[in-house]
């Protein structure tokens, strides 16, 4: 096996996936006509405290599922916060609905359907942006450019890792996974590399679909991937004031939390069993288990 040709194939899925994340958050963001902000900061200042947490609740989701990116959403709310535009409970409510928008992403990865048919919507899109007009036209074609890219790149990143399920050595490696806490380990350190929950639980997708990972270690990689989205926010709240830091260490703990009730019910229940039962499709079962993780 030519290692060497893997791994260079393997980067450039990557390259190619990520890119494709990347371009579709900020076409997405553009096609909205960059009103965002506003509108996160306008549907949640309302009279009554709960009508407001469930606007941010709908809010958060919808503005994530929108940029691709919970950390992105999150910065946001650090900013309003600091600058004293937005209380800290209010942020609570976006909070929650941002990691469950950006579930979206995965269950988008899992239509396999759109694989086929990557080559063929990267082409439709880029036509748009060389022959349209109209600004929101193009942005519509960088979207679609966007999703062709990012989905070629998964489809490189397949090809080249499925040679790896025969590896005895790689097996052996990823067999250690089933123990809940490399596995969590193993996840935060991946995003915090990556710098984004959506691309890595994508990866883990791909890993599944090759056969390179089973369900259960990709279960217990996957809740670290959602607490290392939270190490960004952190980072960002460093020199901000109180509240604003207060809110990176709201989403911390709040993954943190999610991640210890769920391997406490992985040992005690058959929640992984039930799970499992969701879908056939190991990229889907992966995506329904991440966007039942966040909601619950």
């Amino acid at each position: 096996m030519d290692y060497v040709l893997l791994v260079l194939e393997l980067l450039g899925g990557v390259g190619l996936f990520l890119y494709g994340m990347s371009l579709m958050g900020s076409s997405l963001e553009k096609l909205a006509g960059g009103s965002l902000e506003k509108i996160l900061e306008k549907l949640t200042t309302g009279k009554s405290k709960r009508t407001g947490q469930l606007k941010g609740w709908g809010l958060g989701t919808g503005v994530t599922a929108i940029i691709q990116s919970s950390a992105a959403t999150t910065l946001m709310l650090i900013g309003f916060v600091n600058a004293g535009m937005m209380q800290l409970e209010r942020s609570v409510g976006i909070i929650m609905g941002a990691k469950l928008g950006t579930t979206i992403t995965g269950q988008l990865l899992a239509t396999n359907y759109i694989s086929k048919y990557a080559p063929v919507i990267a082409f439709v899109g880029v036509a748009f942006l060389m022959f349209a007009k109209s600004n929101n036209i193009k942005s519509f074609g960088q979207v679609v450019a966007s999703l062709g890219i990012l989905f070629v790149g998964l489809s490189t990143m397949s090809t080249a890792m499925r040679p790896m399920a025969q590896e005895e050595w790689f097996i052996n490696i990823v067999a250690n996974l089933s123990n809940p806490l490399l596995g969590v380990l193993v996840g935060v350190i991946f995003t915090v590399i990556i710098q984004s929950a959506s691309a890595s639980v994508g990866v883990l997708q791909i890993m599944a679909v090759s056969g390179v990972i089973g369900f259960r270690p990709a279960f217990y990689v996957m809740l670290g991937m959602n607490i290392g989205a939270s190490i960004a926010p952190i980072l960002a709240s460093i020199g901000g004031k109180k509240d604003a830091k207060r809110v990176a260490a709201i989403v911390a703990i709040f993954e943190t939390c999610g991640m210890l009730i769920f391997m406490l019910a992985t040992t005690f229940l058959p929640v992984l069993d039930w799970l499992s039962m969701t879908s056939g499709d190991p990229s889907r079962r992966i995506a329904n288990a991440n966007t039942i993780f966040n909601l619950v």
